[in-house]
């Protein structure tokens, strides 16, 4: 009876060792998916004066760009026009 005892605290250990691994490793490959997610998210330009974002990916070139100050930076409408009014 004894044997049959411990061989069933050894099954319960295995089985809880097992769970707690396929936990860790959803974990991890959730964190993996998260941090895919964002590396490959669309970064957007802000604005240098006001801190608005702005709809300009910050992969765009600036010679493609509105409002886009050399030496300054990117600009929204509304502070390039107080700027340079």
């Amino acid at each position: 009876m004894e044997i049959k005892n411990m061989k069933t605290k050894h099954t319960n250990l295995q089985d809880t060792a097992i769970k707690d691994i396929e936990t860790k490793d959803t974990e991890i490959k959730d964190t993996e998916i998260k941090a895919a997610k964002i590396k490959n998210a669309v970064r957007f330009e802000t604005c240098v004066c006001c801190h608005k974002q702005l709809p300009i990916p910050v992969d765009e070139p600036i010679d493609y760009r509105a409002f886009y100050v050399e030496g300054a930076g990117q600009l929204c409408y509304d502070c390039y026009h107080k700027i340079y009014k």
